[in-house]
């Protein structure tokens, strides 16, 4: 049995450098706050890319206990800054509120640090190819991580937020983007304005369907229209008062002047009239041979019956070729 080969001192492959922290040398000398800021301000001061810009002033008040801080944004226009402090660039702060109040703990932070780093930025086009191609890889091929860098800059004294204060130029501050986010892209509709129907704002809540959806947009749409029913004796008698003022009636005219659905019509109106299947008045209905008066202008005598025919002007005449009773049709009911 051969005996292992010893290690040979050389290893397969040459050992990368370390990372090395920094540790800098203001580290004890320097105190710094961590603080949570409102998005809107955060944004403003990422806009700041010239340096030596002061982005606000920490006016601290020692007369109660614990003592107020407040944030103060530095504004151009004011200029009763001397020396030093006038001469510093300004940045535009109109829009924001500038005063917050800063919630600071008691309490310091333990253990917490601000550390950086230097990161490798490539260029836009070409370049940024070439490079990621020139970069340094490892005996497999495959692209080395590059180097953070970090540096130990401080310790963290104390962790807190900051909070605008509840100023005029605040409440202006949120009339506008309230102002702003109504006028957006996707604002905010109330269901009731859009005139969809119920059916189908519950298809919209199921997510069946969407509000910009065609499906369904050749299909017949209902006219909208709710009537409350009347009692079958009730609807008789206005029938019948409606044909002595005029003894043919076109269907849509009874409909709008009666006020009721258009099955429940249809079937109440079978019982009494009858359609008139041929003749100048067909397609229209008269009351039934046995519900007749004599006394009625016109008729069966032959005399003229103009003025006696009640229909609307955009309502034909209605043919109804299948006069069976067993007619399904639907209703609305209040």
């Amino acid at each position: 049995m051969s005996s292992p080969s010893a290690p040979s001192g050389n290893p397969p492959f040459p050992l990368e450098e370390e990372e090395r922290l920094e540790v800098s040398d203001r580290k004890d000398a320097s105190s710094v706050w961590a603080l949570k800021v409102p998005n809107f301000l955060l944004q403003r001061w990422q806009t700041v890319q010239e340096p030596g810009v002061e982005l606000g002033r920490l006016v601290v008040d020692n007369s109660v206990t614990p003592p107020n801080i407040t944030l103060k944004l530095t504004n151009a226009e004011e200029g009763t800054e001397e020396g030093e402090r006038a001469k510093r660039a300004k940045y535009d702060v109109e829009g924001l509120p500038d005063e917050f109040k800063v919630e600071v703990p008691m309490e310091r932070s333990k253990n917490t640090f601000l550390f950086s780093e230097v990161k490798k930025v490539y260029d836009k086009g070409s370049k940024q190819r070439e490079q990621q191609t020139d970069a340094p890889r490892d005996a497999w091929g495959k692209r080395k991580r590059e180097k953070a860098h970090p540096k130990l800059l401080a310790r963290v004294d104390h962790e807190g937020h900051i909070q605008p204060i509840r100023t005029q130029k605040y409440l202006d501050f949120l009339k506008a983007r309230r102002m702003e986010a109504e006028q957006s892209r996707r604002p905010v509709v109330r269901m009731e304005d859009t005139g969809l129907s119920q059916a189908e704002q519950n298809q919209l809540a199921s997510g069946f369907r969407s509000a910009n959806s065609t499906f369904g947009s050749n299909m017949i749409a209902t006219s909208g229209e709710r009537f409350a029913r009347l009692e079958r004796h009730e609807l008789t008698d206005r029938i019948f008062q409606c044909f002595r003022d005029h003894p043919y009636w076109a269907l849509g005219a009874l409909k709008q002047t009666l006020e009721q659905p258009d099955a429940w019509l249809r079937e109440v109106l079978r019982d009494v009239a009858e359609q008139v299947k041929e003749g100048q008045y067909q397609g229209y209905w008269q009351l039934k041979p046995v519900w007749r008066e004599d006394a009625w202008k016109g008729g069966e005598n032959g005399v003229s019956v103009k003025n006696e025919v009640k229909e609307e002007g955009d309502v034909k005449p209605d043919i109804d070729e299948d006069d069976d009773e067993n007619e399904d049709d639907l209703e609305e009911v209040m």
